[in-house]
Order: structure tokens, then sequence, then C-alpha cells
């Protein structure tokens, strides 16, 4: 049955996690299929000044249509999909891709909009927040004004209409799942768990001499990352550990993040301070092909997140297992489900930190349980099984 899908997410040049993984699923699902037409409805970045169109195969086109700064961008998607003509429309949800606060409502209106007219709607939320965490630990942390009994209303309401409007709504953690049906009463007929994809790169090795060890940490740069705790840590691991580098990279974007360049700015003042600029690199904002060089010559990759309050998959956790390398992470819920494959530790637990990098840097033994792990994890979600996922939920949903 052929027919044609609508998308509603972020789309490279855009520089975010859901951009690549939006790249990476559709050029997969376009491959596997010729009678799916996909239409991608991307947010505009600042880069690209005016609506653009981009035929990137022919049966995948790409228009960057819509910023979330124009309070009309319902309309504006609402419209090109009844133009289109297309049957169902997929919607992915990021906090920050739709605005923040009360301007993420304006998301229910296009909902609303194309469940009047009859197209069927999936919805994929690449993030959640538990209600259980949101307390003052909450509100101290992301320092927010707004009180936390407002603030679990509106999440809940928020989440509980967007998933009434949706016929289906895919996560990629059971943990997400489980917070759906419990916490927030989503019926579990709806619901879908679909992982991250994981790139089937080539497993290859730094093929220039290597004679330093190197510790990569990779992401959007914001303070839930913990990059400071992963400097101090890596300081005093380097007086014991010769020719030890730390590579710092990751995207800066203010509209994904408005809290960015300031952190930035605080990383590159403790680097400075604490005299370490010859052991630790910074590369921000860098094109696909150097954060895949610095996978391949990584030995180990550190993802210190704090923040326990939203649960998403990890884009750089997926980055990392493609390249086969051995990770450390903090006890979130997000790393839960992957505890058998990789060193977990407590946030904040510089100690735990310095144990665990040791342990894999001067073990060869334990190095190679993780990488064999990791590889293991690489083949259950390569991106052509996932892809193959979301084109059965599609048929289904449209019958």
């Amino acid at each position: 049955m052929a027919f044609k899908i609508g998308v509603v997410t972020s789309y490279p040049p855009e520089l975010s996690g859901l951009a690549d993984y939006s790249k990476y699923l559709y050029t997969n699902i376009s491959s596997i299929t010729q009678n799916l037409k996909i239409i991608i409805y991307a947010h505009r970045p600042p880069s690209i000044t005016k609506p653009t169109t981009n035929q990137i195969k022919k049966n995948l086109t790409v228009k960057f249509s819509w910023n979330h700064k124009s309070i009309i961008y319902p309309f504006k998607v609402f419209k090109q999909a009844v133009k289109d003509n297309v049957k169902l429309l997929h919607v992915h949800h990021e906090y920050w891709l739709y605005g923040r606060g009360l301007k993420s409502t304006h998301l229910l209106l296009l909902l609303l909009l194309l469940k009047i007219s009859n197209k069927k709607i999936i919805i994929t939320l690449h993030g959640l927040t538990p209600l259980k965490t949101l307390t003052n630990n909450f509100k101290k942390f992301h320092k927010t004004k707004l009180s936390i009994t407002l603030f679990k209303l509106f999440a809940f309401t928020y989440i509980k209409i967007l998933c009434a409007l949706s016929n289906a709504i895919i996560i990629h953690l059971n943990i997400m799942k489980h917070i759906l049906t419990n916490e927030y009463r989503i019926p579990e007929k709806k619901l879908y768990v679909i992982p991250h994809g994981i790139p089937q790169t080539k497993h290859t090795q730094y093929n220039e001499e290597k004679t330093k060890k190197t510790i990569l940490t990779f992401g959007t740069i914001r303070p839930d990352k913990g990059i400071e705790i992963i400097i101090e840590t890596f300081n005093t691991i380097s007086k014991n550990i010769k020719n030890l580098n730390l590579i710092i990279a990751g995207s800066c974007n203010p509209v994904t993040s408005p809290e960015s360049p300031k952190y930035l700015k605080k990383i590159i003042n403790k680097i400075n301070k604490m005299a370490l600029q010859d052991k630790i690199k910074l590369f921000i904002n860098n094109p696909w092909k150097i954060i895949e060089y610095l996978h391949v010559k990584a030995d180990l990759v550190i993802l210190n997140y704090l923040d326990e309050n939203i649960l998403a998959a990890s884009g750089p956790l997926s980055l990392a297992i493609a390249h086969e390398k051995p990770v450390i992470a903090t006890k979130m819920p997000r790393f839960l489900e992957y505890r058998d494959y990789m060193l977990l530790i407590k946030p904040n637990d510089k100690e735990e930190l310095r144990k665990a990098v040791e342990m894999i840097l001067l073990n060869q033994k334990s190095c190679k349980a993780l990488k064999r792990k990791m590889k293991i994890l690489k083949q259950q979600h390569n991106w052509s099984s996932i892809a193959k996922k979301h084109i059965n939920l599609y048929l289904k949903t449209v019958k």
C-alpha cells in the first residue's frame, strides 16, 4: 500500500541530536521501501533564512518550512500537510523544538487541526519528565520560579492532551512506557517502545601511532552534562596516567539549549584556571566527519549526566555504541536499561569516576569485555531494523 507521510521534526543542518536522529531514520526508511513518500516539515534553523525545499531522494523531501518563534507555525504546517495530501503525520517531540513554557502548547493546536481533518497522528516522545521527580530539587536544578504544583499540573495535562490527540505514541525506553502508564495514565495499547537506532559504523582503529590515551565526552554542551566534574577528575587521573588527553566535543546552540553559551564559557575558564590547555581540547559545532574521527580516536567515553528529571534515549551513547567504545555513565534512569553493557557510577562522585576510568584504561581485560558488549548492542539496534519497526507501525496506523 503506497501513501504519503508527513514528518514534523528537526533536520540537518540544524545542530541537534534530533536532527541527526531524523536523518538516520528517514534515509533508512526511504531506502527500505518505495511505497512510502516521506515529506519532512523541518524546523527552520537560523542558518536557513527563508523556506527551502531539499529533494534528498525520489521518495524523501525535506521542507524547512517553519520556526517555533512564529505563533502561526501550526497553521503553516497544517496547510502544507493538507496540500501534500499526507495520510499520516509523525510528530517528533522534544521539549525545546516547539518553544518553551506556554509556547509549547501551540503544538496542541496543530494536532487538533490534524485530528479534525481526519489525519492519522503518531508522536515520538524523545524526552519525558517523571512526575515523581518534580520536587524542590528540580526547581533548584532548573532555576525555575514556577511552583512545583503548577509545574506538575502543566506537565500532566500537556502530555495527556498530546497522547489523547494521537493514534500511537513511540518511546525509546521501557522505563518511559512505565512512567506513561503509571504516572500519566496513558493506555498501554497506544504505546510502542522502539529503541534509538545505532549507526553500523565500521569498527576501525586510530591508525596513527598511538602514544596517548584519549577520554571523550560528547553531546550538547549543557550544565546537566557535568563536564566540570569530568575536568576535575581528569586533572587527578592525568597525574597518575601519563600521556592522557581529554576531548570535550558537542554542539553549543542557543536555539536548542539557551544556557549552552554561558556554560561553555564556564568550562573554558575552568580549563584555563587549572592550566590544562595542553591536555584538554574542545571541539564545538564541528562537522560530523570530525565527530566520527574523535570517536575512532577515543579509548573511553564518559557520559556524566546529572539531571534525573528528564527521561530520554541518549544520542551520544548510540554513537559510542556504534564505535564499540567502553562507556562510563551516571546512574540516571535513562542509562539503567543498559546497566549490563557499561560501567554506571553515582552522579557527582569524582572518586568513583576516577576508579572507573582507571579500571578501563589500566585493565585491558575489562576494556575488551566492555567493547564486546557494545558490539552486541550495536547489532541489536541497527538503524535498518529500527526503520522497519517504524514502517510496520505506519502501515498498522493507516489501516
